[in-house]
């Protein structure tokens, strides 16, 4: 079963995430932008959905951070806001996306 980090600080969205992808995917959870680096370190996900306004370190910090770690990462950058995830390399999933959006992208990735 492959799996995918959900690196995101509400915990209503999470829940949302892991009720989505639990029965195709192991979802492991970080709540916060260090805890987020730390889980990737020791579960190397294939997949990590990276929010960007988090708190302790900024989602932005976190994908460069996990970059430096795997240059190769699987990365999806999610967020509410105008996000150029272009500039980092990583494709963006807007909030206010369906279950069939997310998982589309999901499946579209991990293909």
């Amino acid at each position: 079963m492959k799996r995918i980090l959900v690196a995101e600080d509400d915990e209503e969205i999470r829940e949302l995430f892991k009720r989505i992808l639990r029965n195709k995917y192991e979802v492991i959870e970080a709540r916060d932008g260090r805890e987020a680096v730390e889980k990737y370190k020791n579960y190397n996900p294939d997949l990590a959905l990276i929010d960007i306004k988090m708190p302790v370190l900024k989602g932005d910090e976190v994908i460069k951070e996990i970059r430096s770690l795997d240059p190769k990462a699987n990365i999806v950058a999610v967020t509410a806001y105008d996000f150029p995830g272009e500039r980092l390399g990583v494709e963006v999933l807007r909030k206010g996306f369906g279950m069939r959006q997310l998982l589309e992208v999901v499946d579209k990735k991990l293909a």
